[in-house]
């Protein structure tokens, strides 16, 4: 497409058109609206917005907020054909329908020298009655899903054929299926009800970046036993054919709940079929300890996602 903002027709047919199809009471046609929190994603596949979106509403849910509307801002290279931009809106559609939310508006350009399409999703979201308090000792800590869930999706759908002359196919599928997962919103909708303290959720530098993430904007340590964070064994083969430690590998759809009645909480989110379980607890002081089989040590401060150079 010719760089610049994209022409009304382009727009009307492969953005507006698509939205307003599918998105009931959508306001396609460009009112403003307040933004809480936004994600941008910069990546080849037809899912980039439908992943921004998710990921916007993530963040919201775990401050106990309610997604209500998202703008996107679409920026394509400027050789990206109008095809590949209407499966983008169909499969933000597709994201926006599954959260609940409208998209509210945004902005579609293209520019010349640009390697992959660049969206931004800005969420507006409802602020409820629920609050994060901090997390003191003894508190424990509640995680859902798996660890290395989004990283390990996007590895096995990027390398399909390079993983699949070590590992049988339905490692590749199974692994790229945990997609259906990413979103939080039915465990933060469980969490505030069941006496949740605070929240964090798990995603660029995964697992390992999100307890720091949690214990530093508390102000307090943390005890985690390895061997209890789930992973799915999927997730572990795509990890070893890049020899990449899983539990700093994004992990979008997995949540960090802190509670004071553990038990209450995991019976709620069994109850919603939530895989969850109690991974560690809240400590005096500030170490961040991991503990496994052989030793204690420390967790280091996040730095880099393991998979952002493959």
């Amino acid at each position: 497409m010719k760089k610049g903002k994209v022409s009304e027709n382009i727009l009307k047919r492969s953005v507006l058109k698509i939205i307003k199809d599918n998105i009931t009471n959508s306001a396609a046609e460009g009112s403003d609206c307040a933004i809480f929190c936004g994600y941008v994603a910069d990546e080849m596949t037809d899912n980039c917005a439908k992943h921004a979106i998710i990921r916007a509403c993530n963040n919201a849910a775990a401050e106990g907020m309610k997604p209500l509307a998202v703008t996107l801002t679409v920026t394509m290279p400027e050789y990206m054909r109008e095809a590949k931009l209407k499966r983008i809106i169909g499969n933000a559609v597709d994201a926006a329908n599954e959260m609940g939310i409208v998209i509210s508006g945004g902005h579609t350009e293209s520019v010349e020298e640009l390697k992959y399409p660049i969206i931004s999703a800005s969420v507006m979201a409802k602020k409820g009655d629920w609050k994060a308090k901090r997390a003191n000792p003894g508190d424990s800590i509640v995680m859902t899903k798996w660890a290395a869930m989004s990283g390990g999706a996007r590895l096995a759908d990027k390398y399909r054929e390079e993983i699949g002359e070590k590992y049988p196919q339905f490692i590749i599928d199974d692994a790229i299926e945990l997609e259906q997962f990413y979103s939080i919103l039915p465990e933060a909708a469980v969490a505030v009800t069941s006496g949740a303290i605070c929240m964090n959720d798990c995603s660029d530098g995964g697992i390992f970046a999100a307890l720091w993430q949690l214990a530093d904007k508390n102000g307090v340590g943390l005890e985690v036993n390895l061997k209890d964070i789930a992973i799915r064994q999927e997730s572990i083969e795509v990890c070893e054919f890049f020899d990449i430690n899983p539990y700093k590998l994004r992990s979008d759809g997995a949540l960090l709940i802190v509670t004071d009645n553990p038990e209450s909480m995991i019976k709620g989110l069994h109850e919603k079929e939530i895989p969850a379980t109690v991974i560690g607890k809240i400590i005096d002081g500030i170490d961040r300890v991991i503990v496994t089989s052989e030793d204690r040590r420390f967790l280091e401060e996040p730095r880099q996602d393991e998979g952002v150079m493959l």
